[in-house]
């Protein structure tokens, strides 16, 4: 779970725009519905999930 704290610190304010959302969620292959829920800590990520993300928290 870590990871994903650090993507949602990196993001900043920027959970709700629209144009990052929308990009981060495709780079992840997810709706941005879906990667909002997740990065604000609604829903809990699969283990795949959980690979995708920390890759992208590693750029």
């Amino acid at each position: 779970m870590k990871n994903w704290m650090n993507v949602r610190e990196k993001l900043g304010g920027q959970i709700n725009e629209g144009a990052d959302r929308k990009k981060m969620a495709s780079i992840l292959g997810m709706t941005p519905k879906k990667l909002t829920r997740l990065l604000l800590g609604v829903k809990k990520p699969s283990p795949a999930e959980t690979e995708k993300m920390t890759m992208l928290a590693k750029l």
